[in-house]
């Protein structure tokens, strides 16, 4: 949740099956930027900024409250009830949709995802596990960088 006033700047994030918080606030959603929780509308606006983003498996993406802004660059989208919601500002740009495709850890990529070589050059360097950024042709979108995997299959003559 961003909340009151904050303007985070978030890059190369995976965020995912995120549920209603211990506090019963927001709506099921992966991000929830308001001014106020307990009294949308009354507090300070929020702006948050984030690049490279994977949001997946949430009842709704991101929600923006009146007031409040989202700026998006370069996100992938899987599995959301709703990719965005609510009543304030959401500007997006670079949408992708597909599997991410996540290891079984729930964050690395496996060579067939969809956040593969689609994101922008946000000045970052390394991955989560410091592996350089980018591995191929472009970045990949959320925490993690990889490679896409080919396979090659050759005939098997017997003699």
């Amino acid at each position: 949740c961003v909340t009151q006033g904050s303007a985070p700047r978030l890059i190369h994030n995976t965020i995912a099956r995120n549920g209603r918080g211990s506090g019963g606030y927001g709506d099921g959603s992966g991000i929830y930027v308001t001014d106020d929780l307990d009294y949308p509308g009354t507090g300070v606006a929020s702006t948050i900024t984030m690049t490279n983003t994977i949001l997946v498996n949430h009842t709704v993406g991101i929600t923006v409250t009146a007031g409040n802004t989202a700026t998006l660059n370069a996100t992938l989208w899987h599995a959301n009830g709703a990719d965005r919601g609510g009543a304030g500002v959401i500007a997006h740009t670079h949408d992708h949709s597909g599997d991410p495709s996540f290891k079984s850890d729930g964050y690395h990529l496996t060579g067939g995802s969809a956040a593969i070589d689609k994101g922008v050059n946000a000045g970052v360097t390394t991955d989560i596990d410091g592996d350089a950024r980018p591995i191929d042709a472009a970045y990949d979108i959320g925490a993690d960088e990889t490679a896409k995997k080919f396979f090659v299959y050759l005939p098997l003559v017997l003699r």
